[in-house]
């Protein structure tokens, strides 16, 4: 038996076209729209001719460029930092920064709804996870207050709130439905 794999054949935006034909796009996690865009479509290919498709893993182990060094800078400028740390992949974030900054003994209030990647970071940490219901302000504060009942007396505990900006999960799930 012979498979012809689908052929995309324009950009991955919530419609798109497949074997020439008008489908409805599921499968991308083109949240924001910016798939096609053209001035991001002129600065990609500027960087593609400028830097190849290198670095896309952590940079200690793949290279530094000037680009990641810029970035840096205009981030810690934007939120009036002293420094930031950018990460070119997002998994890596979770699987670094929630572990470096959150340790055995601290307590990390989580909504249910994150990503695979924040709940294996999590994990990572060794701390003390408790889930509050998604995107749910009463389960949030019920969540809290009993965290602060029941630790009264731990003066030491830190405590952390971990949510995301865009929830795949949900996002995906919202509009299948």
């Amino acid at each position: 038996m012979k498979y012809e794999p689908p052929i995309l054949e324009s950009a991955a935006r919530p419609h798109t076209v497949v074997n020439g034909k008008e489908v409805v796009n599921f499968s991308a996690a083109n949240y924001l729209g910016l798939i096609g865009h053209k001035k991001l479509l002129e600065s990609c290919t500027g960087a593609l001719e400028k830097y190849g498709v290198g670095s896309c893993g952590p940079r200690n182990f793949y290279g530094t460029i000037d680009v990641h060094l810029d970035c840096e800078t205009r981030i810690a400028k934007f939120l009036g930092t002293p420094d930031s740390i950018l990460y070119s992949y997002g998994i890596s974030t979770m699987f670094s920064a929630i572990p470096a900054f959150c340790k055995k003994g601290d307590i990390i209030v989580v909504d249910e709804g994150v990503h695979w990647a924040i709940q294996n970071g999590l994990q990572l940490s060794r701390s003390t996870i408790v889930y509050f219901k998604h995107n749910d302000m009463e389960s949030l504060e019920s969540t809290l207050e009993k965290i602060t009942r029941e630790n009264k007396r731990a003066k030491n505990v830190r405590r952390y709130i971990v949510v995301e900006a865009i929830y795949q999960v949900y996002f995906v799930t919202y509009f299948i439905l």
